[in-house]
C-alpha cells in the first residue's frame, strides 16, 4: 500500500463569498474604516463546517474518476489535507495527480512543500502512518523526543521543593 498527501493551500482563501454574505464577514477599525472579507474568514466558527461542505465537491469528483477508471484508492480528508492511500505506487501517483488537477480546476491552490509524493511512510494530520510490511499507525520519531522532554521537565517541577523551567 501507497500515501500520498496534497495539502490545500490558504483553504479558507479560496472559498469566496456571495457578495450578500461579505457584509457579515465586515471588520470595522477603531478608526472607522471598514474591511470587508470577500473570502471565507480565517477563525470564522463557519469556516470548517462551510470550508468542509466545498472540499467535499472535490473528494467526490474525485471519487468518480477513480471509480471511471476501475481503481481501489481512498482518499482520507480532513479539512485542507487529504491522504490518498491505493494498493500500488502508481495507482496512488493516479490518485495524487488527479486530484491535483481537479483542486486547480476548481480554484484551489496546493501547497506542494507540504505535499508527499507516494511513499509506504507518511505523515498526515501529525499522524505517521507505515504501510510496509504491516500497517502501523503512531505519532513521528521528533514529536515522541519532543513528549518526552517536555514530560522530563515536568517530572523535575513535580519533584523540585523550587519552581524549574520547563525547557520549550
Amino acid at each position: 500500500m501507497y500515501i500520498a498527501v496534497a495539502d490545500l493551500s490558504s483553504a479558507y482563501h479560496s472559498v469566496r463569498l456571495s457578495a450578500d454574505s461579505e457584509q457579515y464577514a465586515t471588520l470595522a477599525t477603531p478608526s472607522g474604516r471598514r474591511l470587508r472579507s470577500t473570502c471565507i474568514p480565517f477563525g470564522s466558527s463557519l469556516g470548517p463546517p462551510l470550508f468542509s461542505f466545498v472540499s467535499a465537491v472535490l473528494i467526490t469528483a474525485w471519487r468518480r474518476e477513480i471509480r471511471r477508471a476501475g481503481m481501489r484508492a481512498w482518499a482520507i480528508q480532513y479539512l485542507d489535507d487529504t491522504g490518498i492511500v491505493a494498493a500500488t505506487e502508481a495507482e496512488a501517483w493516479y490518485g495524487l495527480l488527479l486530484l491535483l488537477s481537479l483542486a486547480k480546476t476548481m480554484g484551489f491552490t496546493v501547497q506542494t512543500k507540504k505535499s508527499v509524493a507516494p511513499r509506504q511512510v507518511a505523515t498526515i494530520l501529525g499522524v505517521e502512518i507505515t504501510t510496509s510490511p504491516h500497517v502501523r499507525v503512531g505519532l513521528p520519531v521528533d514529536k515522541i523526543a519532543r513528549v518526552r522532554t517536555l514530560l522530563r521537565g515536568c517530572n523535575q517541577c513535580i519533584n523540585s521543593p523550587t519552581p524549574v523551567a520547563i525547557p520549550p
